[in-house]
C-alpha cells in the first residue's frame, strides 16, 4: 500500500507523527487520517504532511510507491527534511494521471532533475510544480516540454545547486505563467527562442555578487520583444547577473511588460527605457518601481535603444553624474520613505486584521519562504500572484470570458493585480469584535432591503449546558430498512448518522461516534462537544435543528432533527431539484442560513450538497457543523474542507473568514443549474438561460473569486437573488417600457414574457480586464 509506503521510508515515522499527530492506525478508517483528504467513493485525493512550523520535521525519502494514488490531486511535503533524489518512477507513463500541485519545497532534496518526468504522458494534469529551496543539481532535462507537463502553469526552482545553459524546451510549455530560476548557479545567455505564450513572471535573478559565482552573460534578445511569443510577460527579474547590452527597443512593444529589475549586478548594461515604453524599473528588496533610468556605478554613460518608429539607429543619452555624496544621501533618504512606507502599510494592516491577507495580495506585498529575498521576485509562497492561485483552486476546466455586465451590489472592480480594493455596497456584512454585546438577527434583516450593521449580531458562548438537551441512549430506536439493517443515513467526520425514532414516535437524526480509542476519541468527543455548542444556539428555520446529545462513553450520539427530503446532492443527481424547478428557492434558503451563522462570527467551514438537507414541505437547512468555528478574532487558519468545493484559502493553509463559506454557496449553485456533481478543475460553464439567468451565472462567478474580498457577502447574495425572483414574477408592460426599480433602467420582456431586467441588472457590472476573469479551471 502507497500510505504504508510512505510511513516506512520516513526514518523518524514514530517521532513525526507523534509530535505532529499524525495517527496513522488501522483502528481508524484511512479517511479520518490525518492529512488525507478522500473521495465520495473513498479514493484518496489529497495527502499533505506540511511542516513548515511543526516541532519535528519527517526525514528520509519519497517512495516511488506513491504512484499508486491514481486518484491524488495534491501531494504536499513542503517544510519537511526530506534528503533522497526525485523518484524517477513518479515520471512514468499515465503515474498520477489527476495530480495538479505538487510541493516539495524546503526539503533538503538532493541529486538531479529526473529527465524521466520528461516523458510523454507524464503529469499530464500537472499545473504547478515546487522544488525550491533544496539541494537539486545538474541541469534542467531539455525533455521537460509540453509532452510531460501540458498544463503546467506555475514552475519554480529557485535556491538550488542548477547548473548549466537554459534549455530552449521550456518555452513548448505553452500554458506557463511563472518561472523562477534565481539563486543557482546557470550560465550561457538568454535564449532568444522563448515564445511563451502564457508567462507572466519570470524570475532569473541568479547568485550574488561573488567571484566565485557564475551568472548569465550576454545582451538581453531582441527577438523577445518581436511577434506574439511573450505578450503575457508583465515582470521580469535579472538582477545579479553579467548581462551587457541595452534594453532592447523591442521591448517596448511587449503589451504586458510593466516591471523590470536589473540592479544590483549587470554593470555592463546600460539599463535606459527605450522611448515610449511603459516599462518601469523596480528595486530588488522593496518592489517600489520607477521610470526613472538605472545607469551602474560603472556605466556613467550608455547608448540608450532608439524607438522603434527610427528604424534601429541609436544616439548617444548624456547621464547625470553626481558626487558620490549626493549619491550616498539620497540612497538613505530613499529607503527611509520606503521603510517608512511600509510600516505604515503594517499598521494599517493591523488595525483591519480581517482585510490584511487580501490587503496584501493587492498592494503587492510578497514574503519568501526559508529565508528568501523580501522582494517581488522571490516567488516564496503559491499564493502570492493571482496565476499562483488561480494554477490549483481555479475551478472551471475551460476560460470563460465574462459578459461585459455590472451588478447593483457590488462597485465597480479594479483590472490590476496590484490596484486598489473592489467597492462594495454598504450592506458588507461586518463582523463585530467578539465582546460585542448584541442581540440576535431579527428576520426584517432576511428581507432584501435589510441593512446588517455590526452591533446586530454577537460571539457565540461555547458553553454548554447539560441537563437541558441530554438524551439517554434507551430513548432512542435506530430505524430498520425492510431486510433489517440499520438505516444509514450517511458518514462523515468522526461518525455515521442513522435514522432513529426517539421514545417511538419521533423521527430524528442521529450521529453515532465510531468506535475509536485515545487520542482519536478525545478528538472525536471534542468535535462533537463543539458541534453541541453551535447547534444549540442555532435555532433558525435553515439551520438543522439540535435536539440532544448523550456524551458517555459507551453511547456518544447527536441527535438533530430528521429532514424527510433527503440531501441537495441526491436530489439533484435524481433531477428533482434544478434552478427553474426548487433550485431557486432552496439557493436562497442557503443564503439565509449562512446569513445566520455569519452574524454570529460562526463559519461553516464545509458547506456542500450533501450537507445541505431538505424539510418535506422543501425547505433548505444546513446540517453537519462539526467544521464550523467560532471566530474569535477576524480570521481562523488551518480550516480544511471538502477539496471540490473548498476555497482557495482553505487549501493554501491562509487566514480564513466567512468568505470561505461564500465560495463554497458558488460550487452548491453551479451544481443546482448544472446537475452534475463538481470535480475540481473540471466545472463547466452554465448554459445561459436554458439552466439559469444570467445573472444568476453572474453570482457563481462573483462567488468563485479567488480573492475573499472579491465575493459577496451572504446578505448581498439575498438581495440579488430577491431582485432575480422580483424581475422573473414581474408582469409585462403593456405598452411603454417599465422602468427599473434600481435607477430607472428600462427591461424588456423575452418571447416566454419573463422580464428580462435581471440581465439588465447584470449588465451594470463594470467590465473586467481579461486578466482578471476566473477561468472555468482546480
Amino acid at each position: 500500500m502507497a500510505l504504508d509506503a510512505l510511513t516506512q521510508s520516513i526514518t523518524n515515522w514514530d517521532e513525526f507523527s507523534s509530535a505532529n499527530g499524525y495517527y496513522w492506525n488501522s483502528s481508524t478508517p484511512t479517511c479520518l487520517w490525518k492529512g488525507i483528504t478522500c473521495s465520495g467513493a473513498g479514493r484518496v485525493v489529497s495527502l499533505s504532511l506540511e511542516c513548515n512550523r511543526c516541532p519535528v520535521q519527517a526525514e528520509g525519502s519519497l517512495p516511488a510507491e506513491l504512484t499508486q494514488l491514481t486518484a491524488v490531486q495534491l501531494l504536499n511535503f513542503q517544510g519537511n527534511a526530506f534528503n533522497s533524489s526525485l523518484p524517477d518512477e513518479w515520471g512514468a507513463n499515465q503515474t498520477f494521471p489527476a495530480l495538479q500541485a505538487l510541493y516539495l519545497q524546503n526539503n533538503q532534496l538532493s541529486g538531479s532533475l529526473p529527465s524521466t518526468w520528461g516523458d510523454p504522458g507524464a503529469f499530464e494534469s500537472l499545473t504547478i510544480l515546487r522544488l525550491d529551496f533544496n539541494q537539486l543539481s545538474g541541469t534542467i532535462p531539455g525533455s521537460w516540454n509540453s509532452s510531460s507537463f501540458p498544463e503546467l502553469q506555475v514552475l519554480r526552482l529557485f535556491n538550488n545547486q542548477l547548473s548549466g545553459p537554459l534549455p530552449h524546451t521550456l518555452a513548448e510549455l505553452r500554458d506557463l505563467q511563472i518561472l523562477s530560476l534565481q539563486q543557482n548557479a546557470l550560465t550561457g545567455s538568454l535564449p532568444a527562442e522563448w515564445p511563451f505564450t502564457s508567462l507572466r513572471e519570470l524570475y532569473l535573478s541568479l547568485g550574488t555578487l561573488s567571484a566565485s559565482n557564475t551568472s548569465l552573460t550576454g545582451p538581453l534578445p531582441d527577438t523577445w520583444g518581436t511577434g506574439s511569443g511573450l505578450g503575457s510577460l508583465a515582470r521580469v527579474a535579472i538582477q545579479r547577473n553579467q548581462l551587457t547590452g541595452t534594453i532592447p527597443a523591442s521591448w517596448s512593444q511587449l503589451p504586458s511588460l510593466t516591471a523590470l529589475t536589473v540592479r544590483p549586478g549587470n554593470d555592463g548594461l546600460c539599463a535606459a527605457l527605450p522611448e515610449g515604453s511603459s516599462i518601469q524599473f523596480c528595486e530588488e528588496q522593496w518592489g517600489s518601481c520607477t521610470a526613472t533610468d538605472q545607469t551602474s556605478a560603472g556605466n556613467g554613460s550608455c547608448v540608450a535603444p532608439d524607438p522603434i518608429s527610427t528604424g534601429g539607429s541609436s544616439f548617444p543619452v548624456a547621464a547625470v553624474v553626481a558626487p558620490v555624496v549626493s549619491v550616498v544621501v539620497l540612497g538613505a533618504l530613499l529607503a527611509l520613505f520606503f521603510w517608512w512606507r511600509r510600516r505604515r502599510r503594517r499598521r494599517q494592516a493591523a488595525a483591519a486584521p480581517g482585510a490584511k491577507i487580501d490587503g496584501d495580495l493587492e498592494s503587492g506585498a510578497r514574503t519568501g519562504l526559508g529565508g528568501g529575498d523580501r522582494y517581488l521576485g522571490a516567488g516564496g509562497h503559491p499564493f502570492d500572484t493571482e496565476e499562483g492561485q488561480r494554477a490549483l483552486t481555479k475551478p472551471f476546466a475551460d476560460p470563460l470570458a465574462r459578459s461585459q455586465t455590472a451588478s447593483l451590489s457590488s462597485g465597480p472592480r479594479n483590472a490590476s493585480l496590484s490596484g486598489g480594493r473592489r467597492g462594495t455596497s454598504s450592506l458588507t456584512l461586518s463582523l463585530p469584535p467578539p465582546d460585542s454585546g448584541a442581540g440576535t438577527l431579527s428576520p426584517a434583516v432576511l428581507s432584501s432591503s435589510a441593512v446588517l450593521s455590526s452591533g446586530s449580531s454577537r460571539a457565540l458562548d461555547l458553553g454548554v449546558g447539560f441537563s437541558d438537551w441530554e438524551v439517554f441512549p434507551h430513548e432512542i430506536e435506530i430505524v430498520k430498512r425492510p431486510d433489517g439493517s440499520a438505516w444509514k443515513l450517511g458518514s462523515g467526520g468522526f461518525g455515521t448518522v442513522f435514522k432513529a425514532l426517539r421514545n417511538g414516535v419521533q423521527p430524528v437524526a442521529v450521529k453515532v461516534v465510531s468506535p475509536t480509542s485515545g487520542d482519536m476519541r478525545s478528538t472525536a468527543i471534542e468535535d462533537f462537544t463543539r458541534e453541541i455548542s453551535i447547534l444549540k444556539a442555532c435555532r433558525d428555520v435553515n439551520i438543522v435543528q439540535f435536539v440532544g446529545a448523550s456524551l458517555t462513553p459507551d453511547n456518544t450520539m447527536l441527535v438533530t432533527e430528521y429532514c424527510e427530503g433527503g440531501n441537495l446532492a441526491n436530489n439533484i443527481a435524481a433531477g428533482r431539484v434544478t434552478w427553474h424547478r426548487r433550485g431557486a428557492r432552496i439557493a436562497l434558503d442557503v443564503a439565509k442560513a449562512l446569513v445566520f451563522l455569519h452574524s454570529r462570527r460562526i463559519v461553516h467551514f464545509d458547506l456542500k450538497s450533501p450537507n445541505i438537507l431538505l424539510s418535506r414541505d422543501g425547505t433548505a437547512k444546513i446540517s453537519d457543523v462539526g467544521m464550523a468555528k467560532i471566530l474569535q478574532r477576524d480570521y481562523i487558519t488551518g480550516a480544511v474542507g471538502t477539496l471540490a468545493w473548498a476555497a482557495p484559502e482553505m487549501l493554501w493553509g491562509e487566514r480564513c473568514t466567512e468568505k470561505a463559506d461564500i465560495y463554497s454557496y458558488g460550487i452548491v449553485l453551479w451544481e443546482i443549474c448544472t446537475g452534475e456533481r463538481p470535480v475540481r478543475g473540471q466545472l463547466r460553464a452554465v448554459d445561459v438561460p436554458g439552466e439559469c439567468p444570467l445573472a444568476v451565472q453572474e453570482l457563481i462567478l462573483d462567488c468563485l473569486e479567488t480573492r475573499p474580498s472579491h465575493r459577496p457577502s451572504a446578505i448581498q447574495i439575498i438581495e440579488r437573488l430577491n431582485a432575480i425572483e422580483a424581475d422573473r414574477d414581474a408582469p409585462v408592460a403593456s405598452s411603454a417600457p417599465r422602468r427599473a426599480a434600481s435607477g430607472g433602467r428600462s427591461a424588456s420582456a423575452g418571447p416566454s414574457g419573463r422580464s428580462r431586467s435581471g440581465e439588465a441588472r447584470g449588465r451594470a457590472r463594470a467590465p473586467r480586464a481579461a486578466a482578471e476573469r476566473p477561468a472555468w479551471t482546480a
